[in-house]
């Protein structure tokens, strides 16, 4: 037997008053794990408003309150539990609302037709992510709104615009709940003669359009679906002219593809093409065998795997998203309370490898990407470096990867268990919360010297972290294993809590982008980053 683990967590859920709302959770354990339910640490049994349902077989359990009312928020808790062990997991319960105003928006830039505009986000999301902008302009004399455009961040560019012509704008929000109060128009502004020089915009701005461009014309999927199901053993790869490549490693090649397996509908993917040659047979095999292992929400999906003359190929789920610092940084500022929910999201997926007696040994922004354009939600990519553990020590492994995000021991040619992966953790959150690497040095061995000896420069931090945030990195950020948090202790540690009065700290804790932008240029310089 085994004690419970999430496959599937509890999520935050907003919901409209009046109508039913339902959390869902998969858990799986040997024997079969009690399940029972809390809201604000009270115990909830079935009856009245409260439904509760099992399928013991698929492990999926789900609670829902009928008839919703608006004193039905609070934090929700499930708790799985066996001869084994106890595993916990919660979510928020949240009144829906539309987007509050979001901010006037500022021409910065006007050529004859087009114009570039930014603004602030809504100080209140309505507890639902922020679907979409919508852009309107209105000229002097016209009797109503026009619709010019949509965009997912705050700023866009407007095009097909009249020369010489004077225009105002307005922006609302969208989420699943509906649309914000218009934003107060702009200052009225004027196009320039027709032939004048187009817009001046630099790079980084370039890549938040054409990532709102991208996210208007491909899919952005709510939840990534599972794969599907054939008993055919043979899939059909096409790398065709839609093909691309979209990294180049040492030794792998990465590109998007597309799948097609007898009985389904194709699927877009990405594909990894490793050389026999080039990797020892074990090293090559190292991540099918890991991810063949694993079915979590939070970790990358293998769904197929060949060999094609002399490479190994292993076909990924696409993921619509960027990393977790480009996905921030594309940002013009963003809060501690978002940070925590990124690192959760991490933990999560962490607690599950470790349950399956597997280390990541890479966690770095690299290998945190999001799931979609439009909203923080992550899973855990490239395994080339995992390891599979059996004991608590742990085992010795090579001393590979990027310098920067080794845990000590692992520098140190020590054994090397799951706390490496805290310290990884750990690491990440340092970066999110103050736009460094708290390591990084310009060689090799100072950085090595830096890890071992655990040098880092606390006041690197933004000054308005939170001492939650503060206590959370001083305890994982330890020389010794044995002295950091374990995984189920980071999970339970205040700063990722959902008190009201926790996250209420944590979003008055807000963060320019200037730095994370700093520091991502100078990650792209040593490191691959897949687009």
């Amino acid at each position: 037997g085994y004690p419970p683990i999430f496959n599937e967590k509890i999520r935050d859920k907003a919901y409209n008053v009046g109508e039913s709302c339902t959390l869902k959770a998969t858990v799986v354990a040997s024997p079969n794990p009690l399940i029972t339910w809390f809201r604000n640490d009270e115990l909830l049994s079935e009856g009245g408003r409260v439904k509760i349902e099992k399928d013991v077989g698929r492990g999926k359990y789900s609670l829902t309150i009928l008839q919703t009312k608006p004193n039905d928020f609070g934090v929700y808790k499930c708790v799985a539990r066996n001869k084994y062990g106890t595993v916990t997991c919660r979510a928020r319960m949240l009144c829906g609302s539309q987007p509050s105003r979001p901010g006037r928006p500022h021409v910065t830039q006007v050529s004859d037709k087009e114009v570039f505009m930014i603004w602030e986000s809504p100080e209140s999301d309505g507890n639902s992510y922020i679907q979409a902008y919508k852009v309107d302009w209105f000229r002097p004399g016209d009797h109503r709104w026009t619709t010019a455009t949509y965009s997912i961040d705050e700023c866009v560019i407007v095009k097909n615009l009249k020369p010489e012509t004077s225009y105002r704008f307005r922006i609302s929000a969208i989420n699943q709940f509906g649309q914000s109060p218009y934003s107060w128009a702009s200052v009225e502004i004027k196009t320039k003669k027709k032939g004048t020089c187009s817009l001046n915009i630099d790079e980084e701005t370039k890549k938040i359009l054409l990532r709102s461009r991208q996210a208007a014309t491909r899919p952005s999927p709510e939840h990534t679906p599972p794969p599907c199901a054939s008993n055919q053993p043979i899939a059909k790869l096409h790398t065709n002219s839609k093909s691309s490549e979209s990294a180049r490693g040492q030794f792998s090649l990465l590109m998007n593809a597309e799948l097609n397996i007898p009985g389904c509908t194709s699927k877009q993917i990405v594909v990894k093409i490793t050389e026999y040659n080039k990797l020892s047979p074990g090293e090559c095999l190292r991540e099918y065998d890991m991810l063949k292992m694993v079915n979590q929400e939070r970790i990358t999906q293998m769904v197929a795997a060949f060999v094609w003359k002399e490479c190994i190929v292993l076909a990924f789920e696409k993921l619509y998203g960027e990393n977790v610092v480009r996905s921030l940084s594309f940002k013009n500022k963003y809060d501690e309370h978002t940070v925590t929910t990124i690192i959760k999201q991490v933990l999560d997926g962490v607690q599950y490898l470790h349950h399956r007696g597997i280390v990541h040994l890479n966690i770095s922004p690299n290998n945190v990407i999001m799931q979609s354009r439009r909203r923080f939600d992550i899973k855990l990519t490239d395994f080339s470096l995992a390891h599979k553990v059996t004991t608590s020590s742990g085992e010795f492994v090579e001393r590979v990867g990027a310098p920067e995000f080794m845990a000590p021991e692992k520098v140190c040619n020590e054994k090397v268990g799951v706390a490496a992966d805290v310290w990884g953790v750990a690491v990440l959150s340092f970066i999110l919360v103050s736009g460094v690497s708290p390591f990084y040095s310009d060689g090799n061995e100072e950085t090595y010297n830096s890890v071992k000896h655990v040098r880092y420069d606390v006041h690197s931090l933004y000054h308005n972290v939170t001492k939650h945030c503060l206590r959370f990195i001083y305890q994982t950020l330890r020389r010794s294993p044995k002295s950091r948090l374990n995984v189920e202790e980071c999970l339970e540690h205040k700063w990722l809590m959902l008190h009201h009065s926790i996250i209420k700290m944590k979003k008055a804790s807000i963060f320019p982008t200037d730095k994370l932008k700093y520091y991502l240029e100078d990650y792209n310089s040593k490191f691959i980053i897949i687009y």
